[in-house]
């Protein structure tokens, strides 16, 4: 924990979804976070000089949890649809369209979250400017973004737009008000990210460690207790420096999401084309505001429009320039349900990455002196081992004249793009 900065506390299983997760399914079961389990989280967090945000849900934050979230001086996080008062002022109101309605009773909070889908993408510049009648501050967030088309893309640059142009009839007043994806780059010297896992967790009800609230609901991904310490492998994943892409991109204010990394990709690091896609077009819509506002003396500030970021899909990363000799032994590296139109980009970076995971366990057993057997391997005793990236390895062969990690992930590619154009043709 020497690293963390800050901690997300979700007090309950139904804590208000504030950030990009998708919306849950219906559960049996509510656990509450105890008060003995909170008080020993304050401890904690003032010992640490932590900044902590307490997530809550449609009842609220009991009274004598609030006296604790005040000792920590932490930020309250409320879905729309609570019925109390709203008191504390560094309070967060989260909304979905359906609740947009609802935005004049909260409006002693300080900041708005949105989080719109894709079905309301046409709407989203209406729902934000009402949002902004009442809350200086607004937020958007994309639950759906993974399945964005270009049609949602050019949907949102155009909405953005349409924001910004209200921005500018503000004038001199503009720069009281932020909508994190359009105004956080003019006043950014560093990146955005909320940091998971590295500086920054999240707490479940029960104590459980999470690299960030999107990941509570995953009964798979705790990584630790708060009482006890973080448990997360290869942690460094989840920087910016071990991300080819994220590691070059001057979009400052892109959030970088690992979880949808992780939904979108497989991997932490690797971003999905949507998400720089959706980080491009905000930048360009900032790169059209600081102009505009420039033009009517309404900034006296230089704005240096930093470069778009690349927008690739992952899996172009790893096309074949030349068809390597065919062979059918890369079925036995992998499990899937066997049609290969079935084999997408994300699973197609799961089998690279799988294949780099034997790779680093077979080194280690061959420096050991044993090397395991075909058999061994088939039954994929390996398979939960974490792997670091394959780009680490790529150069890596077995034995001399054998193909290297490189050699065989573009074998694979080329099996898959040859077998889906067969039945693209058939």
């Amino acid at each position: 924990m020497d690293k963390i900065k800050s901690i997300w506390v979700l007090l309950s299983d139904d804590a208000t979804l504030c950030c990009n997760e998708p919306k849950r399914l219906a559960s049996a079961k509510k656990d509450f976070m105890s008060l003995e389990l909170l008080t020993k989280i304050a401890e904690r967090v003032v010992k640490q000089s932590w900044n902590c945000t307490i997530i809550g849900n449609a009842t609220g934050i009991p009274k004598a949890y609030q006296t604790l979230s005040d000792k920590m001086g932490a930020i309250i996080v409320l879905p729309a649809e609570y019925k109390g008062t709203i008191s504390n002022k560094h309070t967060t109101v989260v909304f979905e369209l359906s609740q947009i309605g609802l935005a004049a009773k909260h409006s002693s909070a300080s900041r708005a979250i949105l989080r719109v889908q894709r079905s309301h993408l046409s709407e989203l510049s209406e729902m934000v400017l009402t949002l902004l009648h009442h809350f200086p501050d607004v937020s958007i967030k994309h639950p759906e973004v993974l399945s964005y088309d270009d049609q949602d893309m050019a949907t949102y640059k155009d909405h953005l737009f349409e924001i910004g142009r209200w921005l500018l009839s503000k004038k001199n007043s503009w720069s009281n008000y932020r909508v994190d994806c359009l105004t956080d780059g003019f006043h950014l010297d560093t990146f955005a990210e909320c940091g998971a896992g590295i500086k920054s967790l999240a707490v479940g009800p029960t104590g459980k460690l999470h690299i960030c609230p999107a990941t509570v609901c995953e009964s798979t991904s705790a990584c630790g207790h708060i009482i006890a310490d973080v448990e997360l492998p290869n942690r460094h994943l989840l920087t910016r420096e071990y991300s080819v892409p994220c590691g070059k991109c001057n979009a400052l204010h892109c959030s970088r999401c690992v979880y949808l990394n992780k939904r979108g990709t497989f991997e932490f690091g690797v971003p999905p084309k949507n998400i720089c896609q959706l980080a491009n077009f905000e930048l360009e819509v900032q790169a059209w505001f600081s102009q505009e506002a420039i033009k009517m003396d309404l900034w006296k500030q230089s704005y240096n429009i930093p470069q778009s970021p690349l927008v690739y899909d992952p899996y172009e990363l790893v096309k074949v320039e030349e068809t390597p000799p065919i062979v059918d032994s890369w079925r036995r590296l992998v499990r899937f349900d066997g049609h290969l139109e079935n084999l997408q980009t994300p699973m197609m970076l799961d089998i690279i990455h799988r294949l780099q995971g034997w790779c680093q366990a077979l080194e280690a057993c061959a420096e050991a002196g044993y090397i395991p057997s075909i058999e061994l391997m088939e039954q994929d005793v390996l398979d939960s081992l974490r792997r670091r990236t394959i780009e680490q390895y790529r150069d890596m062969s077995f034995q001399k004249d054998c193909p290297t990690i490189r050699e065989i992930e573009l074998l694979m590619c080329s099996v898959v793009l040859k077998s889906g154009n067969l039945l693209r043709n058939a």
